[in-house]
């Protein structure tokens, strides 16, 4: 087969196959970082690492609102089913839970707590060891589903 054949079946696939970050439980990635950016389906995001226990219990509480490409990405040690709450949360959110990169389940469209109303504890149906919180509409946006990896830079 000619070079020239080859070269160009190389770019093309290239082109094709979309970059794909590291796994993410090679934690150097977020090493020493606050803030990482995201691919999200078409989007890009800035995400806040919560990666000890005070931040990931604090998460987004209390806060007015979240601007529409930022959110935050909660790192665990190792997989498994933690679970989330909305105390504090004024506004409605979208969970992507992740395990070594992929999307593992989803929840939409979470509404915040009324007054007096009870806590609700929830978590995925599978193991991860990251959940992505975003603004309640982002996953239908991007046509995100179970499978789909995502990418940090």
């Amino acid at each position: 087969m000619p070079i020239y054949l080859i070269l160009a079946g190389l770019v093309l696939w290239g082109v094709l196959i979309p970059f794909q970050a590291p796994p993410p439980n090679d934690r150097v990635i977020f090493q020493n970082k606050t803030t990482i950016a995201a691919r999200i389906g078409s989007n890009s995001y800035n995400l806040e690492i919560a990666d000890s226990t005070r931040k990931r219990g604090q998460g987004l509480s209390w806060r007015g609102a979240l601007p529409a490409d930022q959110g935050m990405l909660f790192l665990f040690d190792q997989p498994g089913r933690y679970e989330f709450i909305m105390d504090g949360m004024r506004f409605p959110l979208d969970f992507i839970w992740l395990n070594n990169g992929l999307v593992v389940d989803l929840k939409e469209n979470v509404p915040p707590l009324k007054a007096n109303q009870p806590s609700i504890n929830f978590t995925a149906k599978n193991n991860f060891d990251q959940a992505i919180e975003l603004n309640a509409g982002e996953i239908k946006k991007n046509g995100l589903k179970p499978g789909d990896r995502i990418a940090y830079f």
